[in-house]
């Protein structure tokens, strides 16, 4: 009896150490070149303020923590890994936030909106650009045209809601073709599309590096759009403390864009 005693110790005393001295993978996707995401990634990482709030007391006492940041230019690409387990946080706009719930609805499991890392009452920060030796104008001027954008992204909201003002068929009144930003900055420049829309920066970049010019502009739609982090619902249940440790990083990174912009 006592040696079935001390072997049960031993047991529940190997498990708690093992629990206790777990390696967390913390995974957060973010979109470096988007500042509207900046609070909810790339000052995170850069600054190292998550480092200051992960918790190591408790459950966490003798935990590890592996932090993998990964880099993306829109939120489609990135709701696919968060869907495949290999991301546990990401910061992207509104509309592919909601693609990003319904991606995992699909699946059979659930994602969190967890915080608002910037926003515009108006939509400003998304557009549409044309090469800048095309004749247009006007986004009246786009109908049977091809106009790309990054699908499932906020500018992808932006763009179906402007084609509706025009009264026409998405489907059938122009050709709306997927392009991530990197891609079409190129097809711009030789001239294989006829108008691309997208979000910040590069509705403005594009035009002050020459080869495009803005003809729409976001705010145009009259339509409030923002920018947010999510979070896998599984791993928020299993470790709500890092989550609370991730929001409290984000608002410090916020204060600190608030503070000195530049």
């Amino acid at each position: 009896m006592l040696l079935r005693a001390a072997f049960a110790g031993l047991v529940l005393a190997s498990f708690t150490l093992s629990a206790s001295a777990e390696t967390i993978r913390i995974a957060i996707g973010t979109q470096d070149t988007t500042i509207n995401c900046a609070a909810g990634g790339l000052l995170i990482r850069e600054l190292g303020l998550l480092d200051k709030y992960l918790p190591h007391d408790g459950p966490y006492k003798d935990a590890k923590y592996k932090v993998e940041w990964k880099n993306f230019t829109s939120g489609a690409p990135l709701t696919n890994e968060m869907v495949a387990g290999k991301l546990d946080f990401g910061a992207m706009a509104d509309f592919p936030g909601s693609f990003n719930g319904v991606a995992f609805e699909t699946a059979g499991k659930h994602s969190l909106f967890i915080s608002v890392l910037s926003g515009s009452i108006k939509g400003s920060g998304n557009g549409i650009v044309v090469p800048s030796a095309s004749g247009v104008q006007s986004l009246a001027e786009l109908k049977g045209k091809t106009i790309s954008v990054p699908f499932a992204s906020t500018a992808h909201g932006m763009l179906l809601r402007a084609v509706a003002a025009q009264g026409w068929d998405p489907l059938k009144d122009v050709n709306i073709i997927a392009q991530p930003p990197e891609v079409a900055g190129s097809a711009l420049q030789a001239g294989k599309i006829d108008a691309h829309a997208d979000f910040v920066p590069f509705a403005e970049l594009f035009p002050s590096r020459g080869f495009a010019r803005k003809i729409y502009d976001g705010s145009q739609a009259n339509a409030p759009t923002f920018h947010g982090a999510l979070v896998d619902q599984a791993y928020a249940k299993k470790y709500p403390e890092i989550v609370v440790a991730y929001l409290r990083a984000s608002i410090e990174a916020n204060q600190l864009l608030t503070a000195e912009p530049e």
